[in-house]
């Protein structure tokens, strides 16, 4: 019988449910990666190949191991939650990028998920009035909006001051900050009509001021976006 892998000192107490094929691995017990994944005392490498696992089991759709891990709700949030604090770790950028997509990845899933993260995410980013400091929940808030349309209507009537300080944020010097906040107001203006005309007028300012020095080539094409997703009625 082939090694199970990435097995921890809880194994003994863990289902053989558990024990499925891995993408680049002969066996793993997804309970224990989980575990390992949520104690973070990993080697950015070995980090990296287990968030690899999960996105193969996830974007497979299919098959044994996508089967067992969607199989208990109450786990799909845990992961999603461990996730979550993941994004405030001292992990590499792309690192984070992968987490990222398996929180949407997940919130596709279950809907549930998608709401419990954008609620969290947003209340991070209001909590830190720091815009360097909650890019990558901005981020995330984008790719949760673009794999969800549902969740628009909800941001706007639930977070109009959210939706205020991207806006804001377009004035920030930073062209990653400024892109990533133009990202997230692209998904709305694409999805929605129903902006505030305050909102709608801040954005407007925002457009005509964008400076033709401009270099970050994500930031006009997402501000390009604001300006062709929806006709601005101030």
């Amino acid at each position: 019988m082939e090694e199970t892998a990435l097995v921890t000192q809880q194994h003994i107490h863990h289902d053989t449910c558990w024990i499925v094929p891995g993408y680049s691995l002969p066996r793993l017990c997804i309970a224990c990666l989980i575990f390992r994944i949520e104690k973070r005392e990993e080697t950015e490498i070995c980090c990296k190949k287990m968030m690899d696992e999960l996105m193969a089991m996830l974007s497979s759709g299919r098959g044994k191991a996508f089967t067992v891990l969607c199989s208990d709700s109450r786990v799909l949030q845990h992961l999603a939650n461990i996730l979550f604090e993941m994004l405030e770790s001292s992990y590499s950028k792309a690192v984070k990028q992968v987490v990222a997509q398996l929180i949407v990845s997940l919130s596709t899933l279950r809907a549930a998920i998608g709401a419990s993260v954008l609620q969290k995410s947003v209340q991070w980013v209001m909590s830190t009035h720091s815009y360097s400091s909650s890019v990558d929940h901005v981020m995330l808030v984008g790719k949760l909006l673009l794999a969800n349309p549902d969740l628009h209507q909800q941001l706007i009537n639930r977070h109009g001051s959210f939706v205020e300080h991207l806006t804001g944020g377009l004035c920030y010097p930073d062209e990653v900050i400024k892109s990533e906040c133009a990202y997230v107001l692209t998904q709305l203006c694409t999805e929605n009509k129903s902006l505030p005309p305050p909102t709608v007028r801040n954005l407007c300012t925002a457009i005509v001021s964008m400076p033709a020095a401009t270099k970050s080539h994500d930031y006009i094409i997402n501000m390009l976006g604001v300006n062709t997703g929806r006709s601005f009625h101030p």
